[in-house]
């Protein structure tokens, strides 16, 4: 093999490996710029999951407490109906008038109505202070 030859095979050789090289490199620069890329997506949908979970937490809260405030409502216009009924009643006995069984009938509605109520309040004060012990901010009121 004659000098030429052997020099121009040598510049071969290096050319193929600069080339081989080259690919390897830009296979690498390929594979981060995609882990890059894979951790952007991901910071972003962490940041998008927790703006959502954020906004559901806050709707939460404002329908239980709407809920809450619906429920107290109903149960002091119950027990105002309630008094009402029972002062009515005690007229019309001072008076010896027969109480109407549909009064007597509203007033066990009203009681009973009173009895559920009650407890749904319980209830949800129980719910909202085992959230409040489990940590989390918006608790079930």
């Amino acid at each position: 093999m004659t000098g030429l030859a052997l020099a121009q095979s040598s510049l071969t050789g290096v050319i193929t490996s600069a080339t081989g090289i080259v690919t390897v490199i830009g296979l690498c620069v390929t594979i981060v710029l995609g882990y890059l890329q894979i951790r952007k997506v991901r910071s972003e949908s962490m940041t998008t999951g927790r703006a959502v979970n954020d906004q559901l937490s806050t709707i939460h809260t404002l329908v239980n407490s709407t809920l809450t405030a619906s429920i107290e409502s109903d149960l002091d216009a119950t027990r105002l109906a309630l008094v009402t009924m029972r002062a009515l009643v005690t007229e019309l006995e001072s008076v010896g008038k027969p109480v109407p069984p549909e009064t007597v009938a509203a007033m066990t509605g009203a009681e009973t109505k009173i009895e559920h109520l009650t407890q749904q309040m319980a209830d949800r004060l129980v719910s909202a202070e085992s959230v409040l012990s489990q940590g989390s901010l918006n608790p079930v009121t």
